[in-house]
């Protein structure tokens, strides 16, 4: 499991379908996105946007996370 430290961010890279999400009590976000677990902080209006089938975009050296909805192409870009 990969948990996205405020410091560790900026490394990660990731991009591919999530395939599942969880929550915790205080809304922080685990994805599984090509069979790895990501822990995100919480963010607005993320888990009211977000669902399992949507791509997600997380490029290295960034805090730019970008999801395109499954059902419309609809792009939601986070700041981490």
């Amino acid at each position: 499991m990969h948990f996205i430290a405020k410091l560790e961010q900026k490394k990660h890279h990731f991009s591919g379908k999530i395939e599942s999400i969880e929550y915790d009590v205080k809304l922080f976000a685990t994805i599984l996105v090509n069979k790895k677990k990501y822990i995100l902080s919480p963010l607005k209006g993320f888990k009211d946007n977000v669902q399992v089938g949507d791509s997600a975009i997380k490029k290295s050296g960034t805090m730019d996370f970008i999801i395109i909805k499954k059902t419309n192409g609809k792009v939601y870009n986070y700041k981490l």
